[in-house]
């Protein structure tokens, strides 16, 4: 480490952009920060020395890390810290100064520092953050942790939230909006048992979450919850890394925020949003900007609304006469900047289905509460149990469209409906109904709809992060539910839940998808929309809610039904969800969807333009596939209005071990195969065979009945021994093979399909015992990629390359991490176990065609390596001569099943079959015209 030479050293050394005083100079100018500023000359850009100048004159400030001369001294005190694992630095915070740049498999150990323990339970820790590809984990900014943990600060791996582990608990998190890939400042403040953060210079919530355990000899590491490994390791960019003995107040934080912005024109983070709405409502327009010394200007088209000078304007009782175009120039020292225009305007009737449908619900006798949000208001329009705004909520645009309106949120907001003994259901029997949209790409947690809980729990629904499952929690268990046509998407869906004699049934577009076993735990707590906590935002919902109804009795499928048909009626089907083809192995469960809105719908199925006899459900499906089952899908979806054909869907099925194997052993890197055709563990290229270790057996494999695979019970693997080769010392490497998990999730540990490990790990791949994710554990950290399907066989294969882990499933990738090989030399390699003499997390299922390669091969080969086994028959060549005016034509006889075609024109509205074929050979008339031919499979 090249530690600044004295502790008068500058904070920053960039002559041509600005200076900046040493920081003991700057601390003894606490009081007269003008003066300071004069010592250069300032930019027009956003100045960096300008932030660091209000950082050093905090006087609790305790150590600070700038990165500005690439390494991680302390700027203000002694408390240096020393580099670990990989490390880099890049362009800091607005592209000034340098940031310290992680990939997750690197930190910085500040070591054992008493004033960073926070002995008396008071600091504070502030930052600039950039997150990349979190991969899922719940990646660490600081840390004050070693086995026992003071405090370990951490974002969510889906970016939705910044949470404290303090050796006990860690939920709930605090909301951060906007995170993507894009610089942010974070301040976490610790006082009075409570845990506070601050996103972007502004207060986003606050926990009671006292500090863990005190012991002053404990490290503290920035980007890894562990000084000597990394533990939930950061991946992305952190700078200006600062410690504060005190909990700094709100403004303060703001104030360093703004500081950094100062001499730029404002920037607007978020624009007035307009629509069409109800006279009578109250509504406000409201923008958001970034920069010191703000002041707005609000106008309606080109005139200035006199006194309309804040950052809302605000309309209490709206009409007619404010229908129009509205904008807001923001305006500081350096600039102005023009919003984009919004209109607004007003209709006093609400659109036809939307009405039909409140009529619906509105009628039904058990009905409790109805919130329709129509007049931008979390109130109940039937009975008295009005809400409460918390958080960032608001409103936009909902299911009806016109003036109706629903619940916009971005998971840091919710309604809070209070302690409500009616939603409590205390007979057990209940009905919880109303309009989803999920907005979010994917997420880890499981965002809550609805919820009767805080802390303990009554009953809390929710959809899963990859949209695919509808969940029930009742705070002992959870319950899933298979959300149809793959998924939720970003359209608007009916969902309902049913209570009823210890039965839980969920309904999903007026249709009941899953009924189980459940009753709502004993537990009467508060009620929210949106979160699964009343005080702060837990698992919050991002996109919208509307026409939310809670009745006292168990609703009928017949009355969901006619809810759901009662928006719909007079329209014809529209699609909103297309079936998807693809191309699949033999002998694999199959299955496709389509979903539409629309009232009473009913379905039929068409292969290559051919009703399909039977098939008239949303889904069609085989428990397994033959290559009858290949060709152009398509679903009609029909009502009393009309009917709506599906996009067609490709279906191809094939099962060519042979060309499987002959395609792997052509691979120029192949190291070792591992085919299992003679029931043992022979290597197919003769390098490195395995032992069969403990219990073993051999079935029918992935190819079909001419091969087979190794079939193993959890007690049983092949142990390959010590291979140098498979340590990929290099960095570069492949594993492949097709996998089959048999067991029913979830299994009591995360199964291994294959691994170099011994006590130590180099790589080793599991599966999750959910049978949802994939991933490595390299020894300091286990990253995993989500897969969907896993029932029956399945093509997988992982590349190490480039400090990269690459992940595929059935010939596609699933999405790559930063994590480096762990270099534990001399470790075994095992398929089917973490262990070489015992079978540790041992495999349960089919495992086949396990291949090892030296080099990292890419996504053309792998996805070539799935097609030789499952995709079609390449077309032969079509051959001809000439002889005067006799074309002959002709194909290899080993081509079976295909038809000789022509037409006179292409593009061809049509193909005739060309008769007299014989022995894949047909002799035509040539003497006049032009005509094309083609062979059809």
């Amino acid at each position: 480490m090249n530690y600044p030479a004295t502790q008068s050293s500058v904070l920053v050394s960039r002559p041509q952009r600005h200076c900046t005083p040493g920081h003991k100079i700057v601390r003894a100018l606490a009081s007269s920060l003008g003066a300071a500023a004069l010592l250069c000359a300032r930019p027009a850009g956003a100045l960096l020395a300008d932030y660091q100048i209000a950082v050093t004159n905090e006087v609790s400030l305790i150590s600070y890390y700038t990165f500005e001369q690439d390494n991680a001294a302390d700027a203000k005190g002694p408390n240096h810290g020393t580099l670990m694992g990989t490390t880099a630095f890049a362009a800091g915070v607005g592209n000034v100064g340098r940031a310290l740049v992680l990939d997750g498999t690197g930190r910085v150990n500040l070591g054992l520092v008493p004033d960073f323990v926070f002995e008396d339970g008071t600091g504070s820790i502030e930052a600039w953050v950039q997150a990349g590809n979190l991969g899922g984990v719940n990646a660490t900014l600081f840390a004050n942790r070693d086995g026992a943990t003071r405090y370990s600060i951490h974002m969510n791996g889906d970016k939705g939230g910044i949470g404290m582990w303090n050796g006990q608990a860690y939920f709930p998190t605090l909301a951060v909006a906007n995170v993507s890939t894009t610089w942010h400042h974070l301040a976490v403040v610790f006082e009075g048992g409570n845990f506070t953060v601050y996103w972007d210079g502004a207060w986003v919530g606050s926990t009671a979450r006292p500090l863990g355990y005190t012991d002053p000899i404990r490290s503290t590491q920035l980007g890894s919850s562990s000084p000597s490994f990394n533990g939930e390791g950061w991946v992305g960019k952190l700078d200006e890394v600062a410690f504060y003995a005190d909990a700094l107040a709100p403004e303060s934080i703001q104030a360093h925020y703004l500081a950094f912005f100062a001499g730029n024109p404002p920037v607007i983070t978020q624009q007035p949003q307009g629509g069409t709405y109800l006279p009578g409502v109250a509504l406000t327009l409201s923008v958001k900007a970034t920069g010191p010394n703000l002041a707005y200007q609000w106008y309606q088209g080109s005139t200035a609304l006199a006194g309309k000078t804040d950052p809302t304007l605000t309309f209490p009782n709206l009409s007619a006469g404010d229908a129009g175009t509205y904008s807001v120039t923001v305006t500081n020292t350096a600039g102005v900047v023009p919003s984009a225009p919004v209109a607004i305007a007003v209709s006093s009737s609400l659109p036809a289905p939307l009405i039909r449908y409140q009529t619906a619900v509105s009628n039904e006798t058990s009905l409790i509460s109805y919130y329709t949000f129509d007049r931008l208001l979390p109130n109940d329009v039937f009975d008295s149990h009005d809400g409460t705004l918390a958080g960032n909520a608001g409103w936009a645009a909902g299911i009806g469209g016109g003036p109706g309106q629903g619940l916009l949120l971005d998971g840091s907001g919710h309604v809070k409906l209070g302690a409500v003994s009616d939603f409590d259901f205390a007979s057990g029997t209940g009905t919880v109904e109303g309009w989803i949209r999920a907005d979010w790409t994917s997420r880890s947690d499981y965002p809550c709809m609805f919820a009767n809980r805080d802390g303990a729990t009554r009953w809390s629904l929710h959809l899963s992060g990859d949209k695919k499952y509808l969940t029930f929690w009742n705070g002992i268990n959870s319950l899933g539910y298979t959300v149809p046509a793959g998924g939720a998407g970003t359209a608007w869906h009916h969902v309902a839940m049913v209570f009823d004699a210890g039965t839980a049934t969920y309904y999903w577009d007026g249709a009941p998808v899953g009924i189980q076993t459940q009753s709502p735990s004993e537990n009467f707590v508060t009620v929210q929309l949106g979160s699964s906590a009343a005080e702060t935002t837990a698992e919050g919902w991002a996109g919208m809610l509307d026409e939310v109804a809670f009745y006292s009795a168990a609703l009928p499928d017949t009355s969901i039904l006619a809810h759901y048909n009662a928006y719909f009626v007079g329209d014809p089907p529209v699609i909103t969800a297309q079936p998807v083809g693809g191309v699949f192995l033999a002998g694999q469960p199959f299955q496709m969807s389509v979903a539409a809105s629309g009232a009473q719908l009913t379905y039929q199925w068409y292969q290559n333009d051919v009703p399909v006899p039977f098939a008239t459900n949303s889904t069609i499906g085989t428990a397994s596939l033959t290559p009858a089952h290949a060709g152009v899908w398509y679903a009609r979806v029909s009502n009393a209005s009309g009917s709506t054909n599906s996009a067609p869907a490709l279906v191809q099925v094939g099962n060519n071990i042979a060309r499987y194997q002959a395609t792997v052993l052509g691979e120029p890197s192949l190291i070792s195969y591992y085919t299992f055709d003679a029931g043992d563990a022979q290597d197919a290229k003769g390098a490195h065979p395995g032992a069969v270790a403990n219990v073993v057996a051999f079935a029918a494999g992935a190819g079909g009945v001419t091969n087979q695979s190794l079939s193993l019970d959890g007690t049983g693997h092949i142990d390959l021994g010590s291979v140098a080769d498979f340590e990929f010392t290099s960095g570069n490497g492949t594993v492949e093979g097709w996998v089959r998990a048999d067991w029913t999730a979830p299994a009591a540990y995360d199964p291994t399909l294959f691994a170099t490990r011994d006590g130590g790990s180099v790589w080793s791949i599991h599966m999750s015992r959910w049978k949802n994710e994939i991933g490595n554990w390299n020894g300091d950290r286990f990253q995993t990629r989500t897969i969907s399907g896993a029932s029956g066989w399945h093509h997988y294969a992982v590349a190490f390359g480039a400090g990269k882990v690459t992940m595929y499933w059935d010939g596609k990738s699933i999405g790559n991490f930063a994590q480096a090989i762990n270099f534990n030399s001399g470790k075994t390699t095992q398929i089917g176990s973490s262990s070489p003499t015992t079978t540790g997390e041992g495999w349960l299922g089919g495992l086949d065609e396990v291949a090892f390669y030296g080099s990292t091969l890419d996504d053309a080969t792998i996805w070539n390596h799935f097609l030789a086994m499952v995709g079609p028959d390449p077309a032969p060549a079509l051959s001809f001569t000439l002889a005067g005016t006799q074309l002959t034509l002709s194909w290899p006889a080993a081509a079976t099943g295909f038809t000789l075609e022509s037409t006179e024109s292409l593009p061809a509205n049509s193909w005739t079959v060309v008769g007299g074929v014989v022995n894949n050979q047909v002799t035509v008339d040539a003497s006049s015209g032009m005509r094309f031919y083609r062979l059809k499979k």
